[in-house]
């Protein structure tokens, strides 16, 4: 599992450098100050949401400077998120890019995609790289790379809820049976 998030770290980071021309350029890559999972668009959570419903839609939230109002505008930023589904017998992946100026960032996919394309019970992994003029730095080139999990919650089955409700009615009678 490390390996598969190394490689989805660093093919989002090489993804990027191509992007914005910097192909050979050395940096340091810094943290954002939240990474987190959220289930609606323009809601900042107070911490990263694990595990979704089913009929919930993951989004992905993303502050750079904390101590900023949502809407500081930032010079200008290039994000590359690659979300990636942990499944059987293979994982797959989705790639989304976002630019932008504001310091808080939500990313997600349409409602109809998530739900006729991507969305699949099980665990998945989002990494997000950044590239951002930082205005509170001089207007310098800043660096910003991060991986946040999550889990969907499968949708129980009809038969399964038939099956669960039978059960629990005959046990239901027999207790009152005995009662009697």
């Amino acid at each position: 599992m490390k390996t598969k998030k190394m490689a989805i770290l660093v093919f989002s980071l090489v993804s990027l450098l191509f992007v914005t021309g910097n192909a050979f350029a050395a940096f340091e890559l810094n943290n954002y100050a939240s990474l987190w999972m959220t289930n609606a668009n323009g809601v900042v959570p107070s911490v990263s949401q694990a595990t979704f419903n089913w009929n919930e839609q993951p989004w992905l939230y993303i502050q750079f400077n904390g101590d900023y109002a949502s809407d500081y505008k930032i010079g200008g930023s290039s994000t590359s998120t690659m979300w990636t589904w942990d499944g059987t017998p293979s994982d797959k992946s989705y790639a989304k890019f976002y630019l932008g100026k504001n310091n808080d960032l939500w990313i997600g996919f349409s409602q109809s995609y998530w739900e006729n394309t991507m969305r699949q019970a099980g665990d998945w992994t989002v990494s997000a790289m950044s590239l951002l003029q930082d205005k509170t730095a001089g207007g310098q080139l800043k660096e910003y790379g991060g991986i946040v999990n999550f889990h969907v919650n499968p949708v129980p089955e009809p038969v399964s809820m038939i099956l669960f409700l039978t059960g629990a009615a005959t046990l239901a009678a027999r207790t009152r049976m005995k009662k009697i």
